[in-house]
């Protein structure tokens, strides 16, 4: 089985990305760091110091005081180890993608950082596509070689993940978040990461 993971809040836990926004204050835009972030996962900045320069003269902060923002929003991602334990059996016996809205250089840090990255066959990231999910050109690029019903995709995203994943004919399942209304039912609903090897 392709087991296609989403990144924020299915494998790492979710960051209020508002903590780290407003220690910027509001600039030339009311939120600087998620205007140069999908700037940046969608592949028009293609670079981090590009990052920093745009977020400096969005929010009329320091290049200084964006690049320590910036390493303080990264720092803040987590694996609890739990979630690394169930990345290990699925591993064993299937084939994971990490699929997300992201920007490549983070993903790989990251996934060096917490000992995870061999672990993927496959890392399909939106920085790298210049387009984010929904939009079908990463479905069919995760999905390339396998048939639908040799696919499952895992993500905490309902509605921008998981519609496009059901249209694709994959397996759904839904880390449940609290917040989303739900216009489709998903195959699987579950609490986290750590069910998803009893689904299999």
């Amino acid at each position: 089985m392709r087991i296609i993971l989403d990144y924020g809040g299915t494998v790492v836990e979710p960051v209020d990305d508002s903590d780290y926004s407003a220690a910027l204050g509001e600039g030339a835009v009311k939120h600087p760091a998620y205007v140069a972030y999908r700037a940046f996962e969608s592949g028009i900045i293609e670079t981090e110091d590009e990052f920093v320069r745009a977020l400096s003269a969005l929010s009329g902060e320091t290049e200084e005081d964006c690049r320590t923002y910036l390493e303080e929003r990264k720092n803040a991602v987590v694996l609890p180890e739990k979630n690394k334990d169930a990345l290990r059996r699925l591993a064993d016996e299937h084939s994971l993608v990490l699929f997300t809205d992201q920007v490549r250089v983070w993903i790989d840090e990251a996934l060096e950082r917490f000992g995870v990255a061999s672990l993927f066959d496959d890392i399909v990231v939106s920085s790298d596509l210049g387009l984010t999910k929904p939009h079908p050109e990463g479905y069919a690029v995760v999905s390339e070689g396998y048939e639908p019903d040799e696919m499952m995709m895992v993500s905490d995203e309902l509605n921008d993940d998981l519609v496009m994943a059901d249209c694709f004919g994959m397996e759904t399942v839904w880390i449940e978040n609290g917040y989303e209304s739900v216009y489709f039912e998903p195959d699987y609903v579950v609490n986290d990461l750590t069910e998803v090897p009893d689904l299999l």
